[in-house]
């Protein structure tokens, strides 16, 4: 099957630039966790950055994703 043959091509594509977005929003927040200058607003977003990651896995039936986030 071609890439225009495929519906979800676009959406998936545009889930993978999510994704990268979401990972450079956690990765931020495990940062200033670590080095201890977070505070509850960090941990709300890492938190919400892996939850996005896993609804949208489990939305394409990516098992590793869900596994992952």
């Amino acid at each position: 099957m071609r890439a225009s043959d495929d519906p979800m091509a676009e959406l998936r594509a545009t889930f993978h630039g999510e994704c990268e977005d979401l990972i450079e929003a956690a990765q931020s927040g495990l940062l200033a966790m670590q080095e201890g200058s977070a505070d509850a607003e960090t941990l709300n977003e890492v938190f919400r950055a892996f939850h996005s990651i896993k609804g949208g896995s489990g939305a394409f039936a990516l098992e590793e994703g869900v596994a992952f986030a």
